[in-house]
């Protein structure tokens, strides 16, 4: 007779239901801040206050606020919810997001407190809420949603998930595909939405030293866009030339900034309009913006060299394809 073996006990973790839901919370109340932000600006554009992008094209202003801050109240609401539920999705949406936060604020954290701060002689409560808030705040959510116990208990309760459910569009998009490089084919499209939407403000484009207005810029930004956009998909189905490409873009983008500022001021690049001297206002605006800049690429360029294990020819990526079911 045969014998019936007993069913394998699941490997023992360490649950952080209880963490999944604090952070979960806390994403939602970032929401929240994010919905009051969002609300000040727009009433600040429907009084016609001048803030500091106010008088350059207040209609875009107005759409850019509603947008801007909307999505982003709309995203840590959803992934919030997400990390109350333990969902994995959640998690990795939670670990991409947080990265790239952590990065604009890195970079953004530079500029204010070398350059804004000292010239608007800001007080000391906003350098820390600054500092909390770009830096501690995002370093705390990607320390902790990249903990192995955190993925197991996501996993182990998602097991207990209906089957039937319908899957998120995160999770379907998210499957056998590695964290690392999700992160960098979303920093792709989030460069791809700065890009756009700097253009579309400032009605502004550089390319190596000269300053492009107009119809000039709008096709300079078109054409850039295509190649991030096409960068981003094939960072995503991981193909070698993606990542080969992203390490072009990141020079790309730097020698692009250095060309510019050698010869021209902050003012004279972005705020040759309507918007002021801004480097007479903050001086060394320049000189922290090349800094950050290249601190920043040499980064991306240690990251992108981390990566890059997970990328192969153009010949086994065509094998590749992200599992959908």
């Amino acid at each position: 007779m045969g014998t019936t073996l007993p069913a394998q006990a699941p490997a023992p973790y360490n649950d952080r239901h209880i963490w999944l839901i604090v952070f979960g919370v806390a994403e939602v109340l970032v929401g929240c801040f994010f919905v009051k932000v969002g609300m000040m600006f727009v009433s600040m554009s429907l009084e016609g206050t001048r803030h500091p992008l106010s008088a350059l094209r207040p209609a875009l202003m107005l759409l850019y606020n509603l947008a801007h801050f909307g999505g982003l109240a709309a995203v840590f609401f959803i992934i919030g919810i997400g990390s109350i539920l333990c969902r994995n999705w959640a998690r990795v949406a939670s670990l991409v997001i947080s990265g790239l936060w952590l990065c604009a604020g890195v970079s953004g954290s530079l500029n204010y407190f070398f350059v804004l701060s000292p010239g608007l002689s800001a007080e000391e409560e906003v350098d820390i809420f600054v500092g909390l808030f770009t830096i501690i705040l995002p370093a705390v959510f990607l320390f902790f949603y990249s903990r192995k116990s955190v993925r197991e208990t996501c996993f182990a309760r998602g097991k207990r998930q209906p089957a039937q459910m319908t899957p998120s569009p995160v999770s379907v998009l998210s499957r056998d595909v590695p964290t690392g490089v999700l992160f960098l084919a979303s920093y792709q499209l989030f460069s791809l939405y700065a890009l756009v939407i700097s253009t579309a403000i400032l009605n502004v484009a550089i390319f190596f030293g000269t300053i492009l207005h107009g119809l000039a810029a709008l096709l300079l930004t078109v054409l850039i866009s295509a190649v991030y956009s096409y960068d981003a998909w094939a960072v995503y189905r991981r193909k070698l030339v993606g990542w080969w490409l992203a390490v072009f873009l990141a020079v790309f983008s730097l020698a692009n900034i250095v060309a510019t500022y050698h010869g021209h001021t902050f003012s004279q690049v972005w705020l040759s309009g309507p918007g002021g001297d801004v480097g007479a206002l903050l001086p060394g605006v320049e000189a922290v913006t090349l800094a950050s800049t290249a601190l920043w690429t040499a980064a991306m360029l240690a990251f992108l060299l981390y990566v890059k294990k997970y990328f192969v020819r153009t010949s086994s990526a065509s094998e590749y394809k992200p599992q959908f079911g």
